[in-house]
């Protein structure tokens, strides 16, 4: 941590809340920009910042598919007591949706008993990030943050861990289906069918630290900001370590389908999905063995 030269306090990184390991499919979908900041919501503090080089009145749209291994709770900065009190909590809504009203208001008023070892483990799942690049918030144009339209979870746990904190992800209970080479089905607890995405790799796999899927990767070090509650914002740090030593980058092509009802404000598209490279840095892209942490929220307070 470095000293800052106006004499304020040091900057120091946010307490992290959980690391992991995933294998990762990125896509990347253009679409009209109205369109999006609908789906962000009427909300004055949250504004699109147009990127260069895109067709007028498009933004882009980023879907993650990951395939999480190794998930683990840290607990930085915050007491034990006070986890398994929020944790009893949490559990209960969660696993209210997920395996019965009944069944959820038994489990939740057991919350003082969620022990700290268990609380730890996450495990090995899969999940959906959707997030809208180059955003700003509160009018600091200086600092742009990737918006979360929202989340699907295989993992009640992890579903849980999102209402405990308060990330405000929107992370929702969901069938996801993945093959070998990385296509991904996502279905309602209903059975209905949400999102397709038929993938084909194409070039060589490289390192991490290649240059492939430049763009793509620089709005993924940006903070991500969520809304817990309607009226309520909270930012947080996601580390992708593209550098590891394990880390494998392959671009991918082939078609995303997304139906109506995958999230709010998204009309249903079917969009052709071209790899990243050379000329093409908004196709799509394979992360294998990336390692990933992820900090506590913390509430952006209005200006």
């Amino acid at each position: 941590m470095n000293g800052r030269k106006d004499g304020a306090p040091p900057h120091r990184d946010p307490p992290s809340h959980s690391t992991a390991r995933l294998d990762a499919s990125v896509l990347t979908m253009l679409v009209d920009a109205k369109q999006v900041a609908s789906a962000i919501g009427a909300n004055c503090r949250v504004r699109l910042r147009r990127l260069p080089g895109l067709p007028a009145g498009r933004h882009p749209i980023v879907v993650e598919i990951w395939q999480v291994t190794n998930g683990r709770l840290e607990l930085g900065g915050l007491d034990m007591h006070t986890w398994s009190r929020r944790a009893g909590r949490a559990l209960g809504d969660v696993l209210s949706v997920s395996r019965g009203s009944t069944l959820g208001r038994t489990l939740g008023a057991m919350g003082e008993k969620v022990s700290a070892l268990g609380s730890k483990t996450l495990g090995s799942f899969n999940e959906v990030l959707v997030t809208v690049p180059n955003v700003v918030v509160g009018g600091d144009r200086s600092r742009l943050v990737s918006w979360v339209l929202g989340m699907y979870t295989d993992s009640p746990v992890s579903m849980w861990g999102d209402r405990l904190t308060g990330f405000g992800f929107g992370k929702r209970l969901g069938i996801i289906k993945r093959s070998a080479r990385g296509d991904c089905e996502v279905r309602s607890l209903d059975g209905e069918r949400l999102m397709i995405a038929a993938l084909q790799p194409r070039g060589a796999r490289r390192h991490g630290r290649t240059r492939a899927a430049a763009v793509v990767r620089r709005w993924m070090t940006r903070p991500l900001v969520g809304r817990p509650a309607p009226t309520v914002l909270a930012r947080s740090h996601f580390r992708r370590l593209f550098a590891g030593p394990d880390v494998r980058i392959q671009g991918v092509a082939g078609e995303l389908f997304v139906a109506k009802g995958f999230l709010e404000g998204l009309d249903p598209v079917r969009l052709a999905i071209e790899p990243s490279g050379a000329g093409r840095p908004y196709g799509g892209f394979t992360a294998e063995c990336l390692d990933v942490k992820l900090s506590f929220p913390i509430r952006l307070l209005p200006k």
